[in-house]
């Protein structure tokens, strides 16, 4: 379901974080159902869809025209609201700008009948009649109100023996990975997907492959063959992987005539795997076997914060000799690197491979992660792996290649935070790979040539492992191919289709190149479950904002350059999920950056989900649900606008990489991240400053760019926005959007038309232009200003979790009080504090402290409200009523003296502020005359100028400064 980004060892800047919870909130519920238009919200129109959804390069059309999408997804039973809220809920989204819908998780195991789309009766084989008829009425309601969907396929289908999958219990991860090739689950895939797709909508008279309410049709959720094979995932179970024995029987098979098609015979295949004679390689680990009997001669326990551990040299049952490395893991903190058992002082030489070798096994089969890292700052990264531990004694090898030479500064460790229990360690060693081609007794015409793990990579022939890649790639977009050309041929689907998401590496999209459009997934900070996976009482979060971190987080992964220059590209999950009390920054991040990356879409995950959907209780007791989020529901309208709208421009020139089938079949040589990292081959920094696109995969030449990123601030190309992981501020200034968001305090250069004059908070500032009028120079704008929001009597234990004490309805936002710098062409301003729908509250009139100045106060304590609208009034340098002719008066604006001249003789003039009290009155003014105003406040004021005997008047609105 999500992308877990895990961060190891990064450094980040240290920051306070604030109170986790606060006392002076108020309330600020935005309604689940209302629809109701408003002056001083963005219009998002009610228009019924009609036309189908297609490509056309790198954009989706509709009617003619380009369309991003603002999208959101619905889980489990929020993909089935009962009918009488359907509509309300429809009509909400698009009010706030939501023109998207992904459904996701329909196809769940965990929920009853009124959560899931397939029938609870032992089998996955049958729709559930009334979770679909809900699903048809709610399609038909979002079709009304020019909301679309993305329908998801497989997701979190877990097959059964009734589906007639044998063994099908131990089908782990929904059928990641074997989903991909085994021929029986292809065909249930089939099977799903014509029963969902092809069943007419009695609402609508149309099926789903017929109506154009769906925007795109995603294959797979976050599913990978090759991602798989870099977790070492890819074996049996009985030789430490993930997939039933006859799985890997048909992946060897396909395997062993992958390479018969390709070399035709045995010499062949020699010749080109063939490597020479080399001797043994020197050992680097010292008392690797444990044979000393004293493992603190040697080796380190090293224990953070809460974790706790004890070591051992162990004489019970070690794999070979005396003694073997027992560690017994006694309390985790929540942190996998917390706890790692360690040798430090091996030299290693730049860009050489090494293999770890070493023999383990745990009391209970679980995972460890095994790594080099330099030891000391900045703790570089050299490679490692994901190990599967049994309770038998195993042999594992993970291959590693450090980016530098140092002498004594490397080390080598078993990551055992995890989880609690015991592991013992037996013969580890590390060496400088030996590359191996052929393995004694392996032949093509047997068949019997071995699928080598990932983490073995360098222990063989480059060009054996250049074959295994492309095996899989082969696989993984054979499988792409297959259901695409059943959708579309097939099933008659007539919109963009997707593989899945969730890139690990270039890998990705190359098996996409037979699809529509590309997909990926990113979260900040997702919850973390030490022991027990989504245990709803045993998680943590590191509660840090994003804009802290010094390339920004996420954004390097998903914007480094996956997207593809001749496709449309989609976020089709992103959140920094609850309770993280940073959590509204990501709206503008997320808007911002793909918009200058030429993004088509994004959905925040979630919206709603559950077992049935509660759609009206104000409260947030999950990571994941937005729908009554008041802080990002808030920013929504904006965002939406300005995205929709292209208000952030996207990078017109951007770096175009190009690559052939040899550079990604060579990929493994390069690539030490396992699934879940986002390897690219070159400085993925690079996209804080610019776009970054596939070209080709075909290239004669491969081309990568070959610059770095330079030191933050990071300014995009376009100038439009700027990254600074020092003052935690992301800045957007455009003409009709300008933005603060992170801490809220001074800025040291103005964006163009705001600024804060005090503040020191961390949350967004964004105003938004409602006309087609740059801000300085709009009639009518919204100011959102947003921190954070909690539930009642929550219960913080620390910073990092709350367990399952969410606390109870309703939810209150932070106040925060900020003196804010408008630029506004104007004589005055009037602010609307707003309510929860968007209707006006109250008002306030607000005037220059000098020309076009205008200085702000909120204090959102006393005016209860996250949106304010704002009217400006401009200066009127005419006469209001034109009696008196050939009347002058000027100069205006003035700073100290008004000059009036005309066809009189004599008049009288009365200065009044826009409140009425006359400030100055003097009667019988012989013509010309200068008029002092330099004791006069600066600010608006109207001059009356009138002359008695002709009874005429003049009205004058001047500005002095």
């Amino acid at each position: 379901m999500t992308r877990i980004i895990y961060f190891l060892l990064f450094n980040i800047l240290s920051v306070s974080l604030f109170s986790q919870n606060f006392s002076d909130g108020f309330s600020f519920t935005l309604p689940p159902f209302d629809s109701s238009s408003q002056q001083f919200l963005p219009q998002f129109p009610k228009n019924p869809i009609t036309e189908f959804i297609h490509t056309e390069g790198d954009q989706f059309i509709s009617g003619g025209s380009p369309i991003r999408f603002w999208g959101v997804n619905l889980t489990t039973g929020g993909c089935f609201p009962q009918q009488e809220q359907a509509g309300g809920i429809a009509a909400r989204m698009r009010k706030i700008g939501i023109n998207l819908v992904r459904f996701h998780h329909m196809d769940n195991p965990w929920t009853s009948s009124d959560g899931s789309i397939l029938e609870r009766n032992g089998s996955t084989n049958s729709l559930n009649p009334v979770t679909l008829d809900r699903l048809h009425y709610f399609l038909s309601k979002m079709k009304e109100e020019g909301v679309y969907a993305n329908i998801n396929l497989h997701v979190s289908r877990t097959f059964t023996e009734a589906d007639g999958v044998a063994g099908a219990d131990s089908i782990l991860d929904y059928g990641k990975a074997v989903t991909m090739f085994d021929r029986q689950l292809i065909n249930l895939q089939k099977q799903y997907a014509q029963q969902l797709l092809t069943t007419e909508n009695p609402y609508t008279g149309l099926s789903l492959a017929d109506d154009p309410v769906v925007a795109m049709v995603e294959i797979t959720n976050e599913n990978t063959l090759y991602g798989y094979w870099k977790d070492n995932r890819l074996q049996s179970f009985s030789k430490g992987g993930r997939i039933l024995s006859r799985q890997a029987d048909t992946l060897d098979h396909l395997w062993n005539q992958f390479l018969l098609d390709k070399y035709a015979n045995q010499s062949a295949l020699e010749s080109s795997w063939s490597v020479g004679n080399s001797q043994s390689p020197a050992e680097l680990v010292i008392d690797g076997g444990f044979e000393s009997g004293d493992l603190t001669k040697e080796w380190r326990l090293e224990q953070h914060e809460n974790a706790q551990a004890t070591m051992t040299a162990s004489t019970q049952n070690p794999y070979q000799g005396n003694f073997s490395a027992r560690v017994q893991v006694n309390q985790v903190s929540g942190t996998n690197w917390h706890l790692q058992f360690e040798q430090n002082g091996i030299s290693v030489q730049r860009d050489s491979a090494y293999t770890i070798h070493f023999y383990g096994k745990a009391d209970s089969p679980r995972s460890i992660q095994v790594n080099s890292i330099r030891n000391a700052d900045p703790w570089t990264f050299y490679g490692g792996a994901t190990i599967e531990l049994g309770t038998e004694w195993k042999e594992y090898s993970v291959s590693i290649v450090p980016s530098e030479s140092n002498t004594g500064l490397t080390r080598v460790a078993f990551i055992l935070g995890g989880q609690t229990g015991v592991y013992w360690l037996d013969n580890v060693s590390m060496s400088l790979a030996q590359q191996q081609g052929l393995e004694e007794g392996e032949n093509l015409t047997s068949g019997n040539i071995r699928r080598i793990s990932y983490s073995e990579r360098f222990s063989y022939h480059d060009q054996r492992v250049a074959d295994m890649a492309e095996f899989y790639l082969k696989l993984q977009r054979d499988y792409y191919d297959e259901m695409y050309d059943y959708l579309v041929n097939g099933l008659g689907i007539k919109v963009p289709i997707t593989g899945s998401n969730a890139f690990g590496g270039l890998y990705e999209p190359y098996t996409h190149q037979g699809l529509d459009y590309i997909d990926d997934h990113a979260y900040w900070d997702h919850p973390r479950f030490p022991n027990i996976a989504w245990s709803q009482t045993d998680w943590v979060i590191n509660n840090q904002s994003m804009l802290a971190h010094s390339y920004l987080g996420t954004v390097p992964g998903i914007f480094g350059g996956y997207q593809m220059k001749d496709k449309p590209f989609t976020i089709s999950e992103y959140n920094h999920p609850q309770p993280n009390i940073y959590q509204a920054e990501m709206v503008p991040v997320l808007a911002g950056y793909g918009a200058f990356h030429g993004a088509d879409g994004f959905m925040f995950f979630e919206y709603n989900g559950g077992d049935p959907a509660d759609w009206t209780e104000d409260i947030q007791n999950n990571f994941f649900s937005t729908h009554s989020n008041t802080p990002v529901m808030a920013l929504f309208p904006t965002f939406s606008y300005a995205f929709q709208n292209e208000l952030i421009r996207e990078d017109p020139q951007p770096i175009i990489t190009t690559y052939n089938s040899n550079f990604i079949n060579n990929l493994p040589q390069l690539d030490n991240q396992g699934r879940w990292g986002s390897f690219y081959p070159y400085d993925s920094h690079l996209g804080l400053t610019s776009a970054i696109k596939i070209g080709d995969f075909s290239a004669d030449q491969v081309s990568l760019p070959d610059q770095t990123v330079g030191n933050a601030p990071f300014k995009t190309s376009t100038a439009d926005m700027e990254f600074d992981p020092v003052t935690q501020q992301q800045l957007i200034r455009t003409p009709r959007l300008e933005c603060i968001n992170g801490q809220l305090s001074p800025l040291a250069d103005n964006l163009q038309n705001l600024n804060i004059i005090q503040g020191n908070k961390h949350g967004v500032v964004a105003w938004l232009s409602l006309t087609q009028d740059p801000l300085n120079t709009t009639e009518k704008s919204l100011l959102t200003i947003v921190s954070r929001f909690q539930n009642q009597n929550m219960q913080w234990d620390g910073t990092n979790t709350v367990h399952n004490n969410w606390g109870s309805a309703p939810t209150e936002v932070q106040p925060l009080n900020l003196e804010l710098s408008l630029n506004i062409h104007a004589d005055s301003i009037r602010v609307y504090p707003l309510n929860p729908i968007g209707e006006v509250m109250d008002s306030f009139m607000v005037y220059p402290q000098e020309d076009g100045k205008f200085a702000l106060l909120i204090d959102q304590s006393q005016q209860k409200s996250l949106w304010f609208g704002i009217r400006s009034f401009s200066t009127v340098v005419a006469a209001v009523v034109t009696e008196i002719e050939n009347l002058q008066v000027f100069p205006n604006p003035t700073q100290s003296e008004l000059h009036i001249q005309g066809d009189i003789d004599y008049f009288d003039i009365s200065i009044v502020n826009p409140l009425g009290q006359v400030k100055q009155k003097i009667s019988h003014v012989k013509s010309p005359a200068n008029i002092d105003l330099s004791t006069f406040k600066n600010g608006l004021y109207f001059v009356l100028i009138s002359n008695e005997a002709s009874s005429k008047q003049n009205v004058y609105t001047i500005m002095k400064y």
